[in-house]
C-alpha cells in the first residue's frame, strides 16, 4: 500500500510541476481564452526604491494602467500589431499582440504617490520610493492604586 501513495504522491507532485509551467508559458486559463500575453517582468528593490522593469517593445505611452491599492500592484495593457499590409500566411508567429494584465504583490512601506513610470529602449519602468513607517507613539499610562 505504501508504494502506491507514494506512486501517487509523485504523480500528484508531476501534476503541479507541469500546471505551474502551462500557467508560466501560456498565463493563467483566462489570458490564455482572451489572447492575453504575459510580459517577461522583474522586480528588485533598491536602499530607497522599489523597480519593477517590464519587458514591452513595441508599447507607447498611454497604453498602460497602472493602479495600486493596498500592496497589489496591477499593470493592465494593450500592444497593438500595427503591420500595414494584410498578413494571408503566417510562418512563424512569437509576437504576442493584445491586452495584458500582470500582479505584483508588494510589501513594506513604499510612497504610493510618488510612483515614476517611463517607457524606453522597449521597457516600462516603475520606481517606487520607500517611505519611512509610521513612528510608533510610546505607550503611556499613568492611573493610581
Amino acid at each position: 500500500m505504501s508504494q502506491y501513495r507514494s506512486l501517487m504522491g509523485l504523480m500528484d507532485d508531476t501534476r503541479r510541476q507541469m500546471e505551474y509551467l502551462v500557467g508560466e508559458a501560456l498565463g493563467t486559463p483566462g489570458e490564455a481564452m482572451s489572447g492575453g500575453w504575459r510580459p517577461p517582468t522583474d522586480v528588485y528593490e533598491c536602499d530607497d526604491c522599489l523597480v519593477i522593469k517590464m519587458e514591452v517593445g513595441g508599447l507607447r505611452t498611454g497604453d498602460t494602467e497602472i493602479t495600486l491599492e493596498g500592496d497589489l500592484l496591477t499593470i493592465r495593457g494593450s500592444r497593438k500589431d500595427d503591420c500595414p499590409r494584410e498578413k494571408k500566411v503566417f510562418h512563424q508567429m512569437e509576437v504576442r499582440y493584445g491586452r495584458f494584465e500582470k500582479r505584483i504583490r508588494i510589501q513594506g512601506c513604499f510612497d504610493d504617490q510618488n510612483i515614476e513610470a517611463r517607457i524606453e529602449n522597449g521597457f516600462l519602468t516603475l520606481v517606487i520610493l520607500k517611505c519611512q513607517p509610521p513612528k510608533q507613539q510610546p505607550s503611556r499610562a499613568s492611573f493610581r492604586v
